[in-house]
């Protein structure tokens, strides 16, 4: 049990010298706050890691591709085993456990029943150094499943198994070091001005994350406070119309989804549409360094650095809004990430 104590910040009647206040004892026959059950059965999660990977050197450049994957397996679960099932009427008096604790909507019964599933395919170019550059690449190709806390149906967990709410299918990232080649000049002056110069450079070009399409009006009526343990929304999501991807034919930030491959489902029913089964728009960034270090002395120097994050000021928009009968459906908003950032630095290595 849990509770707060709220003090007057004019004229405290206590203080923390006096130490906290006795809690007022909760009843045991009538709780007013969330309770918490535990299976007798619980289990340690077990998880399971294995890779196979060829790798092949030639000309001093190494090449390697390798298929890992993880499998989770007795991960914990709270669903609320208090959630009513859809139907008509007061949701309050409709919950499983209304006559025994009626001033509570909320029993989080931790179980080891979830998991989870990760397959990847990962690419890796590396150019080791060589005349001043290397050069380092890699290429994802992944899929992360898990079952997931029932959320529609209290009695049907099948609906809830889908992509994680991290599932980056496509991911490329590219990093290289270049150290420019002036450090030969004959002229001492120059070679002091123009030498030394290292470029750094990152690139990454991911796909978008997965989100859920939800009714913007319930219709299942099975929560009164839309809540869940933690505080998650219970989804109440629409039918997935059959041979119907979802997403608009000529996308932009205004129109990113189409509405015509939903229909909202009969009341009091759970829909088709699982979750995160649509994804956001791409990321994409270029991250550009210059820097020089200067020696004053042994285990001394300076190093000025010039840095550009995003220096395309290419935009990373957010997922859209998937409120399916909202008149935002669809439309993306705002962006995630930063705006092109330019910054120098001097800095003193000791």
């Amino acid at each position: 049990n849990g509770y707060s104590y709220i003090n007057d910040q004019i004229l405290p009647t206590h203080t923390l010298a006096q130490g906290f206040p006795p809690p007022m004892p909760e009843s045991l026959t009538n709780p007013t706050t969330g309770l918490i059950a535990v299976a007798t059965n619980y289990g340690s999660t077990r998880v399971m890691q294995y890779n196979f990977t060829v790798q092949k050197e030639f000309s001093g450049n190494v090449v390697s591709a390798a298929y890992v994957a993880a499998l989770t397996r007795h991960g914990l679960l709270s669903p609320n085993i208090d959630q009513p099932l859809p139907g008509p009427g007061n949701v309050d008096i409709r919950r499983p456990y209304y006559s025994l604790f009626p001033n509570i909507s909320t029993i989080s019964y931790f179980i080891s029943a979830n998991s989870a599933n990760y397959h990847s395919m990962q690419l890796v170019f590396e150019r080791r150094l060589s005349h001043g550059l290397t050069i380092n690449s890699n290429f994802v190709w992944a899929h992360a499943l898990t079952g997931g806390a029932p959320g529609q149906l209290i009695n049907n967990w099948a609906l809830e198994h889908g992509s994680t709410g991290t599932d980056i299918r496509l991911r490329w990232t590219f990093t290289a070091n270049y150290r420019l080649p002036f450090d030969k000049v004959p002229n001492t002056f120059l070679k002091h001005v123009i030498g030394g110069w290292d470029l750094n450079a990152i690139a990454v070009v991911a796909s978008g994350l997965p989100f859920t399409v939800t009714n913007a009006t319930p219709r299942e009526n099975i929560s009164s406070a839309a809540t869940q343990p933690g505080g998650a929304t219970v989804s109440d999501r629409p039918n997935r119309l059959s041979g119907c991807a979802g997403y608009a034919t000529n996308q932009t930030i205004t129109s990113w989804l189409n509405a015509a491959c939903f229909a909202s489902q009969p009341l009091y029913a759970a829909g088709n549409s699982g979750p995160n089964i649509l994804y956001g728009p791409p990321n994409r960034h270029l991250d550009l360094s210059l820097f020089k270090s200067i020696p004053i002395k042994e285990a001394v120097q300076v190093q000025f650095r010039a840095e550009a994050y995003n220096i395309t000021n290419t935009p990373s928009f957010s997922n859209p809004a998937a409120a399916f009968g909202s008149s935002s459906f669809g439309v993306i908003s705002s962006t995630v990430g930063t705006p092109r950032q330019l910054g120098l630095a001097l800095k003193l290595l000791f």
